[in-house]
């Protein structure tokens, strides 16, 4: 029998009251509960009629002639007893809490002291602080000190003095020969900040190109792990890079949320797979555009209108025809956006807050749609048009007063300009279609990325992105295609090169030169915030990646995590919080902390309309004849051409074999 037993057998309890007490719980329980029980196991024991003595003691009669105490003397005395231990108990688990609290205060202290020494095998407790709302904080995780930091078991640091992870300047670089663009606007880039090019194929800094789409080439471990590779697993073969995918990503996003959510991709259908369901959606809507699935441009591009339109025996896509666009200056016109996505996990998504409107050649006649069907010239916005070439293929940046005061919005109550009503409306509408259309796919893509994470796969991964998005005359926006591998025009058109060396300095291809700037305050405000969040080694790093790469952004801005905590819940909307991992939390937390209270005004001025500049007024380059473009489309063109030879050559000897 234990010594709670025995003492109870002492103090004269029978054995169904020993019973009771010994079912009560072990003192180092709660307070609570070990109350509660008690007070019943009190009641329990002094319900009147449990026997005579009992009632002898509350009528005040004698002790019995045997000299032995009454029933409920024993029982109030075994009581005291053990409510006298539990107290014992409270008030040293009391003093416990404050030992080891003085001591993690002492620790801390020390650990600020100039110089001080600390030992890495001090254990100051085996709790951890933890955020609200932040998942995935290990408990029980021990604590010790590190380099003058608090590092839990889970190797979280909980204390200042953490130190900013030091950035790496790559040197090298190698471009994916296939196009011109990487030959020339990438290139020129990369040389242009002191990168030089390599023929090696794993011993380099940064490698770009088309995106990967078989998983085993991420998989490569001969890739270095300080290595930056312009592809992310999944995002082109199996989500919004290919434009059936993006159908499939969008009807499964509205079976799981809603239409009402994912409002911000005209709906495709793949046919004849998905004929029955385009039908249904026919009898609603009666434009829809076709495309080619292989096919990029204005090729193999149509209006249909009919079901007779309906090419025979052969596959493709048909995606709602956005009948009421928001004209310019009576044209129909689309933008194209660029995008950056640095990281997947967190996810990071940075967005040009500039583009530049397509016009179609014809003016454009809603009432005159059904005529003007087959007219390419109306309807398509990159399409040659011999007899309109002065207004076939004109691009205007959506900066320009120009394109903004020529658009022909609805009439407003509050008597807002074209200025205040671009940047306070369709802007936000633009932001909010590009963050949406990358979180409809990104469980897939953070799977991915985790899974490689796992693997011990830690070179960095990013996507370039070009969006093509049409606005209603209502102000919605309507993302018609994601390019994952987007043509770079570079200096052939307006602002092309200035834009693509901010997407440059944005991925740290220069080594992040401004960060003494801001460094001191992101020491502070790093130290600050992880005293709180116990941020580990990896999360100390990625939040001070997420300010690099705003610091030297130009003009992209962070659209993904948000600064505004109302933004974050609206989104929430096509994410589950529960499936959030604990690092973008954590991310979303510091942007919140960091840039809460001036990025407001970081995207006021990005999105102030500006005059026409000689940049803007010259013809930009329809074919690329000027500079190193027609030389390097040349031996572009060369050189597949000797690769197509190849591979039929060797296909006819394995024929012939």
């Amino acid at each position: 029998m234990s010594c709670v037993g025995s003492a109870l057998t002492c103090a004269g309890f029978r054995p169904k009251r020993r019973k009771i007490l010994a079912e009560m719980p072990n003192p180092l329980n709660t307070p609570f509960r070990k109350e509660r029980r008690i007070r019943h196991a009190f009641e329990h024991a002094e319900k009147p009629g449990r026997g005579a003595q009992r009632v002898g003691l509350q009528r005040g009669l004698p002790l019995p002639s045997d000299g032995r105490r009454p029933e409920g003397v024993r029982s109030l005395f075994s009581l005291l007893l053990l409510i006298c231990f539990s107290l014992s108990v409270n008030v040293a688990l009391h003093l416990h809490n404050e030992l080891v609290a003085a001591a993690l205060r002492a620790a801390l202290d020390a650990a600020e002291a100039p110089g001080a020494m600390m030992r890495e095998d001090i254990v100051v407790g085996d709790r951890k602080p933890t955020i609200s709302g932040i998942n995935g904080v290990d408990e029980g995780a021990t604590s010790e000190f590190r380099d003058g930091a608090a590092v839990d078991g889970a190797g979280r640091l909980r204390h200042a003095h953490l130190a900013l992870p030091s950035v790496r300047a790559p040197r090298t670089f190698r471009v994916q020969q296939s196009r011109a663009d990487y030959r020339v606007t990438v290139t020129d880039a990369l040389v242009s900040l002191g990168l030089a090019p390599t023929n090696e194929t794993f011993a380099l800094d940064v490698f770009w190109g088309h995106e990967w789409v078989r998983h085993a080439a991420y998989a490569d471990r001969r890739l270095a792990d300080h290595a930056l590779v312009s592809s992310v697993m999944g995002l082109t073969a199996e989500a919004v890079g290919d434009k059936e995918f993006l159908g499939y990503a969008l009807q499964l996003c509205m079976a799981q949320h809603g239409s009402h959510v994912c409002d911000f991709v005209a709906p495709i259908y793949l046919l004849p797979t998905q004929e029955e369901a385009w039908r249904a959606a026919y009898k609603r809507h009666r434009y829809w555009i076709r495309k080619d699935k292989k096919l990029w441009g204005s090729q193999g591009v149509s209006i249909v209108s009919s079901r007779r339109d309906l090419p025979k025996d052969m596959s493709y896509l048909l995606q709602k025809y956005v009948s009421n666009p928001l004209l310019w200056d009576g044209y129909k016109h689309d933008i194209r956006l660029w995008a950056v996505l640095t990281s997947m996990h967190p996810l990071r998504l940075f967005l040009l807050h500039d583009g530049w409107g397509r016009l179609a050649a014809r003016r454009y006649n809603v009432s005159d749609i059904r005529s003007s069907a087959k007219d390419e010239c109306v309807h398509l916005t990159t399409t040659y048009c011999t007899d309109d070439a002065s207004t076939s293929l004109r691009l205007m940046r959506t900066r320009l007063h120009k394109y903004r005061s020529a658009l022909q919005l609805p009439l407003r109550g509050d008597g807002a300009d074209a200025n205040t009503h671009f940047e306070t409306a369709l802007w936000p509408s633009i932001r909010r279609a590009v963050v949406k259309s990358v979180l409809m796919v990104w469980p897939l893509l953070a799977g991915y990325e985790q899974s490689l994470h796992a693997q011990g796969l830690s070179y960095a991964r990013f996507a370039f992105l070009s969006y093509d998005v049409i606005l209603t005359r209502a102000g919605y926006a309507y993302i018609e295609e994601v390019n994952t591998n987007g043509f770079l025009m570079g200096s052939r058109i307006p602002y092309g090169w200035e834009y693509t060396l901010d997407a440059a300095h944005l991925l740290g291809l220069s080594g992040h030169p401004n960060r003494s700037r801001y460094a001191p305050k992101l020491q502070r405000e790093l130290e600050a915030f992880c005293d709180d969040a116990v941020c580990s080694p990896r999360e100390v790093a990625q939040l001070a990646a997420l300010v690099d790469e705003t610091e030297h952004a130009g003009q992209f801005a962070r659209v993904f995590p948000p600064s505004d905590a109302a933004e974050m819940r609206a989104l929430q909307r096509l994410v589950d919080p529960r499936r959030v991992s604990r690092l973008d939390h954590l991310s979303h937390k510091f942007a919140v902390h960091f840039y809460g209270a001036t990025e407001a005004a970081v995207v006021a001025r990005l999105l102030a309309p500006q005059r026409e500049s000689a940049s803007d007024s010259t013809r930009w380059d329809w074919f690329g004849l000027s500079g190193n473009w027609k030389r390097e489309k040349v031996a572009v063109r060369q050189e597949n051409r000797k690769l197509m030879e190849s591979i039929q050559k060797a296909r006819l000897q394995e024929g012939v074999v």
